[in-house]
Formats: structure tokens, sequence, C-alpha cells
């Protein structure tokens, strides 16, 4: 199949040891080891169905990006798959850099179920033409100014006078022809009709 990925031999700088305690909340994690100095920002790790014991089908749900860190030859990398905070402490004597996917729920709980070291080596960015980018700014100003509203509030009508002023510069000088009584009504002629 051309959507499957083969696994291949393990890279000798970056290497994967498994998942280990399985389908259990808060302790399901996979244990990689760092056998050289690495930057691990080209790494990501994807979660894959496992279809023949070297051949994995990616799955489009879950990635998880290492970051902008890199570690020394022998450093532990443990990545839970549950909520947490990065942290550095020791595994035994050896230093380990501890990581969370931040899932709500366990990835591996499926035999199948297994993570797949990805490294990318280069990387294309897509761009956005010009009519995307306006859509996304209105869609962005139009959540901006209902997140400023109250709940349930809706949008204030400016005053009549607010209105008169919004209006074409036509309008404008139509507005100031009409005829006013001293009041600043508009006038009235026979019948009391406005002019």
């Amino acid at each position: 199949m051309a959507n499957e990925l083969a696994i291949l031999p393990q890279e000798f700088v970056f290497q994967m040891f498994g998942v280990y305690d399985p389908g259990t909340p808060n302790l399901e994690r996979v244990v990689l080891r760092a056998n050289l100095e690495v930057d691990l920002s080209s790494y990501f790790l994807v979660t894959g169905w496992q279809l023949t014991p070297d051949r994995a089908l990616p799955l489009n749900a879950d990635s998880f990006w290492f970051g902008k860190t890199s570690v020394l030859a022998g450093t532990w990398v443990v990545v839970y798959t549950g909520r947490g905070q990065q942290t550095f402490t020791t595994l035994g004597i050896e230093p380990c850099l501890v990581l969370h996917w931040n899932k709500p729920a366990v990835l591996f709980s499926v035999p199948q179920a297994i993570p797949v070291l990805i490294r990318a080596d280069s990387v294309a960015i897509g761009r956005r033409t010009l009519v995307d980018r306006c859509a996304s700014m209105a869609a962005f100003a139009a959540r901006s100014e209902g997140a400023r509203r109250p709940a349930g509030a809706t949008r204030r009508t400016p005053p009549a006078h607010d209105r008169m002023r919004e209006g074409s510069e036509g309008d404008r000088h139509a507005r100031r022809a009409r005829p006013r009584s001293r009041s600043g009504a508009p006038a009235t002629v026979a019948g009391n009709h406005p002019v």
C-alpha cells in the first residue's frame, strides 16, 4: 500500500525502546534514548497502526513534536501520553527529559496501536492566498467583537444623530439644507408634514 510506512532500522542517534504501561492512564509512556547529542526539534512521534512487524500505517489523529530542545548523549527521553509539564530528572544515574503529549485519554490501549518516530529532514511551509488571509482577518475581527460584548448583549445601534453623521457626503448636505425651526426640529408646512 502507498500509505504504509516501512519501519526502517533504528537510527543510532535517537533510539525508541517502545511503549510502557500501554492503556494505563497517567502511566502510559514512550521511552527513547539519545545515543549521541541530538537536536530534538526535527523529531516527531505519531500514532501508527501496525500491519506487520516491519510495516505501519500512520494515523492522522495524533502527532507530538519534541520542541526546540537538545539533549546530550546518554539522555533518556520519556514522553507520557497524558497531561503534565516538561521536567528534567534522572533515570537511575542517567539524565532524563520527561515530556507530555497532553492527551485526555491513552493512545496505545490496542495492541496494533504503536508509536512511530519520524525525523523531518526538510519542511515546506504552505502560504495562504490574499483572499484566505482577508477572510481569516474578518473572522478574527468578528470573534473579537463578540468576545468584547457580554453574553446575550446585542450590537448597540447608534442614536439617530450618530446615524445621520454616518451617511454619505450627499446625505449630509441634504440634511443641512432642510429648514429647521428654532428648537432644531424640522420645519413644518401646512398640514404639519416635515419638509
